[in-house]
């Protein structure tokens, strides 16, 4: 699962480089940025992921598990919103 996750993660961060070759990082500056905060949210996510599965301490594991699961939840909330806002603001 870390794996996707850091897949993910680099996706969503070569955005903002990928629209700057574009030259479309202008019009859509702030959707860049919620869409590379929800790439170092996966990166977060991924991180505890890792951490849960090599500390094999299962009084920690739920806690783990939770952070894990919030952080990707709210990165991709970020990555939605900043799609969404990218392609609102190049329609215009």
């Amino acid at each position: 699962m870390a794996g996707e996750l850091i897949y993910l993660a680099i996706a969503t961060m070569l955005v903002p480089a990928l629209a700057e070759i574009g030259k479309l990082a202008t019009k859509v500056k702030k959707a860049l940025e919620y869409i590379a905060a929800g790439g170092v949210l996966f990166v977060v996510s991924a991180a505890f992921e890792v951490v849960n599965a090599s500390l094999n301490m299962p009084a920690y594991a739920s806690l783990l598990q939770g952070v894990a699961l919030i952080a990707g939840v709210i990165g991709m909330i970020f990555v939605l919103v900043g799609g969404v806002m990218a392609v609102l603001n190049l329609m215009k």
